[in-house]
């Protein structure tokens, strides 16, 4: 909800993303982690599950996930909506994931990322 407690809330645990679509709406789960999260628990893969939801006039163009801050995986859905899973197997070591989606009349979003630890 849009509340003064829940955006409040999910500012302070990092669930947020940047958008100028009013209407679009985006989520990022790493390993069941939210968007913003940092998972304390060793993993020895990452499951990536971001959806992104708007009218169907705004057409999702491209999905980009980045790891440590370089393009890893594209998707691109040429919908409105769309639901993207995959696994990604890192090396061991502290890694950061997030996307950023373009739709065709050019706005973008960001997700906020997720840390993780790899084993």
């Amino acid at each position: 909800g849009l509340s003064r407690a829940n955006l409040l809330a999910a500012l302070r645990g990092r669930h947020c993303y940047s958008t100028r679509d009013r209407n679009c709406r985006l989520l990022l789960r790493v390993n069941g982690a939210l968007m913003g999260d940092i998972v304390t628990a060793p993993a020895t893969k990452v499951r990536v599950a971001v959806e992104v939801r708007d009218d169907e006039k705004d057409v999702t163009k491209k999905i980009e996930l980045f790891e440590d801050g370089k393009i890893v995986e594209t998707d691109t859905p040429g919908t409105a909506s769309r639901k993207w899973e995959l696994t990604r197997t890192p090396a061991p070591g502290r890694h950061y994931y997030f996307v950023r989606v373009m739709q065709a009349d050019g706005q973008q979003m960001w997700s906020a990322p997720v840390w993780v630890t790899i084993k």
